[in-house]
C-alpha cells in the first residue's frame, strides 16, 4: 500500500485534534508539538528526519511503524503498546517507556541516554549499536530480545535477566540485583564487574 505523504506540522495534529488513528502515512521533517496521542493508534507510517517536542504517546497503540533520524527526546510512551516498531539512528534521550508493552521491535544506532524503560515488556526486540548509558531498565521483562548496547551506569535492578545476554554490551557501572542474576549470560571481564558489585573478592 502507498502511503501518502502528509505534513506532521499541519496534518498531524489536525488528525489527533480530531480524534483520528494515524494510518498508512509518511512524513518527512518538520517538528510536532505538544501532540498528545493518548489512547490513539498509529499504523504502518513512516517518520523521517522528524522532531517531537513535548509530545505524548502515553496509552497509544504504534504498529508497523518506522522512525528514521527522528529526535524524540523527553517523549513519553507510557502504557503504550509497540509493536513491529523500528527507531532507526534516532535521539531518544530522556525518553519515557514506561510500563510499555514493546514487541518484535527494533532500536538501532539511537541515542537512548537516561530513557527509561522501567516495568516494561521487551519481548522478541533487538537493541543494537545503541547508547544507553544511565538508562534505567529496571523490573523489565526480558523476553528473547537481542542486546548489542552501551549499557554503561544502566539500572537493571529487579530485572528479569534470565537467558539474557549482555555479552555483546558494555555494562560497566550498571546496577544489578543479586536475586536477578540467575541464568544471565555475561564475559568473564563483566563476571569480575559483577562479582566486585556484589563485594565478592576474587583471588
Amino acid at each position: 500500500m502507498k502511503l501518502r505523504e502528509l505534513s506532521i506540522e499541519q496534518d498531524f495534529p489536525h488528525l489527533i485534534k480530531e480524534g483520528y488513528d494515524v494510518e498508512n502515512a509518511e512524513f518527512q521533517g518538520g517538528e510536532a508539538f505538544e501532540a498528545d496521542l493518548y489512547g490513539l493508534g498509529v499504523d504502518n507510517c513512516v517518520f523521517s528526519g522528524c522532531r517531537f517536542t513535548d509530545c505524548s504517546f502515553d496509552h497509544a497503540t504504534v504498529s508497523d511503524t518506522n522512525f528514521v533520524g527522528c529526535d524524540l527526546s523527553g517523549v513519553t510512551f507510557r502504557d503504550a503498546g509497540l509493536k513491529n516498531v523500528t527507531f532507526t539512528n534516532c535521539k531518544l534521550m530522556g525518553t519515557i517507556f514506561v510500563d510499555a508493552s514493546i514487541q518484535n521491535c527494533m532500536f538501532f544506532g539511537c541515542n537512548g541516554a537516561y530513557a527509561n524503560f522501567a516495568r516494561s515488556l521487551l519481548r522478541g526486540c533487538q537493541l543494537v549499536e545503541n547508547n544507553f548509558k544511565q538508562s534505567v531498565f529496571s523490573s523489565v521483562r526480558f523476553q528473547k530480545c537481542m542486546l548489542q548496547s552501551d549499557f554503561s551506569g544502566t539500572d537493571f535492578m529487579h530485572a528479569a535477566l534470565q537467558d539474557v545476554d549482555l555479552t555483546a554490551c558494555r555494562i560497566d557501572g550498571a546496577l544489578f540485583a543479586p536475586m536477578e542474576l540467575r541464568g544471565l549470560q555475561v564475559t568473564r571481564d563483566q563476571a569480575a564487574f559483577i562479582a566486585a558489585i556484589l563485594g565478592l573478592k576474587i583471588k
